[in-house]
Formats: C-alpha cells, sequence, structure tokens
C-alpha cells in the first residue's frame, strides 16, 4: 500500500524536467499550434458537393490546408447527385478520416444548414464559375454564407483552368491583414505550402497614396526577407510592416518561407490582381468579412 501511494508522486518528481523525444517535441509544437489556429485546427469540417469539378477542387484544398486528425463529412442532398462525381470527390480527401452522408431532403441549402448544427468547425464548398444574375455567386452558395453557423471557405475554379485539372498550387498568393478573416486565410494557405512545397507571397495594399508618392511606390517590392521604404516614419507604411512582419512570424511558426510584396494604390483587388499575374501565382486565399446589404 505505501509503494503504491509513493508512485506518482516520485514519478512526477522524476518526470518533471523530461521534455520528451524530438518526435514527440514535434507532435506538442503542432498540437499546440493547431489549437491556436483559428479556422484550420483539427476537428469536423463539412464539405457539401453536388459532385463536379468545383467541389473536387474544394475537397483537395480541404485535405491540404486542414490538419491531421480532422474529420470530414462529403455532404450530398437531393434525388439528383450523380454518383460519378461523388466517386471522384471522395478520392481528394487522402490524409483525413472521412464519410458520406446524403440527405433526401429535396432543398439542399436547407439540408446543408441542419447538418452544420451537428458540431462543424468549418464548411468548405465548391462555387460555379456560372455568375446568377441578381447574386453575388449563385442562390446556394449566397444563401449559405448568410445563414452558415460556422465559418465558410468558399473555393472557385479559375476560369483558365481545366476542367479536369487539379493543381498541385507552386505559388499561393495571400493577403496580410491584422483582421480575423485574414489570420484564418493565412491558416490555410500557409498549411496548403506546407504540404506541397509550394512558395508563398504575402501581400499587403496601401491604400490611399500620399501626394506625390505613387510613382516612387507603383511597382511591387519583392523580397524574401521583407523590406521597406526608407522613410519608416511614413504611418501607412510603417503599419503595413508590422502587419507583413507578423504574417511572416505566423509563417515561419508553421515551417513556411514567405517572400513579401506591398503595393500601393486605389483599389486593392486590381493591386492584388495584378501582383498575382506578375508573381506567376497560381492560387489566391482571400480573406472576406459578410456584410449584410438590403435585398
Amino acid at each position: 500500500m505505501a509503494t503504491s501511494m509513493m508512485a506518482p508522486p516520485a514519478l512526477r518528481i522524476l518526470a518533471r524536467r523530461w521534455q520528451g523525444g524530438e518526435e514527440e517535441q514535434e507532435r506538442l509544437a503542432r498540437e499546440r499550434l493547431h489549437g491556436q489556429n483559428l479556422l484550420a485546427r483539427p476537428g469536423r469540417v463539412l464539405l457539401p458537393t453536388h459532385g463536379g469539378p468545383n467541389s473536387v477542387l474544394a475537397a483537395r484544398i480541404l485535405d491540404l490546408a486542414w490538419p491531421e486528425g480532422t474529420q470530414v463529412t462529403v455532404f450530398s442532398a437531393g434525388p439528383d447527385v450523380p454518383a460519378a462525381d461523388l466517386r471522384r470527390v471522395i478520392p481528394m480527401i487522402e490524409k483525413k478520416s472521412a464519410e458520406h452522408v446524403h440527405s433526401r431532403q429535396v432543398d439542399p441549402l436547407a439540408a446543408v444548414l441542419e447538418q452544420a448544427a451537428f458540431g462543424y468547425g468549418a464548411i468548405v464548398v465548391g462555387a460555379s464559375n456560372e455568375r446568377t444574375a441578381g447574386r453575388m455567386v449563385s442562390p446556394f452558395v449566397d444563401g449559405l454564407m448568410a445563414a452558415s453557423p460556422v465559418p465558410v471557405l468558399m473555393i472557385r475554379r479559375g476560369v483558365m483552368l481545366d476542367r479536369e485539372d487539379v493543381p498541385n498550387f507552386e505559388r499561393v498568393l495571400v493577403p496580410a491583414i491584422a483582421t480575423l478573416p485574414g489570420r484564418a486565410a493565412q491558416e490555410v494557405a500557409f498549411g496548403i505550402a506546407k504540404r506541397l512545397g509550394s512558395e508563398v507571397l504575402l501581400a499587403h495594399v496601401v491604400k490611399t497614396p500620399m501626394p506625390g508618392e505613387e510613382a516612387l511606390y507603383s511597382r511591387f517590392e519583392w523580397q524574401r526577407d521583407g523590406g521597406a521604404p526608407e522613410d519608416e516614419g511614413d504611418a501607412p507604411w510603417s503599419v503595413a510592416r508590422r502587419v507583413m512582419d507578423d504574417a511572416q512570424a505566423l509563417a515561419r511558426e508553421i515551417g513556411v518561407e514567405a517572400q513579401t510584396a506591398i503595393r500601393i494604390g486605389i483599389s486593392a483587388p486590381r493591386e492584388l490582381l495584378s501582383l498575382s499575374r506578375e508573381a506567376g501565382a497560381d492560387l489566391i486565399v482571400l480573406p472576406a468579412n459578410l456584410r449584410q446589404l438590403s435585398e
């Protein structure tokens, strides 16, 4: 009895300073990092699909961006889901535990929202490239983003991408923005780059240029270690550098080396698209806030 009572405190004293082996330290570091993530963290992720190339790409990005231990539910609804398309979606999830759930409910949006209430951390959905008149994307995706109880990652394929192509993403562009959606987008981009060994380009657009600076900073600076204009006292550039430094620190923590680009212009979307073409990016991970508007 005395030996049994002494064993636990004795083991605690002996093991107090033992940090574990190298593999154990790496595992603990991964768990600590993933536990701090806002979006790409272990848990349950819902992948609504009607089959098709956009859903295949969504499944591929989900598998790359989310850490091991994530459980994926491939969810379909309605009577007209092509079985052949589903057979192309599910194999894209190679590193995660995946299950297929089908609902006979006629309204797919209502079915997805009902399923999303069962403890999921995020929804990843492929969106059609065909725009619907009067809609931001489509009736289904617009309704999902407006009513989802959890964050939504919407995947759209480039117009030049072949319908059967599933790219590996050699260069990923992600904005460096000091917001919660900005942090979530960086988690996704860095997770993909970590898995594939992709190059990452962190971009920040300084809007409302100072008089006389448009010509001086019209082209992007692109350096592996960052860099900044000589005049660090200028408030917009100072803020841009701090935001960029924070994003680079997160990239290094995840194990990714990120190049940086700071541009100045009146339109952030225009500058990001221009930078994407110049840098040869084949994936853009864009943070967004949904704002409810009339109609």
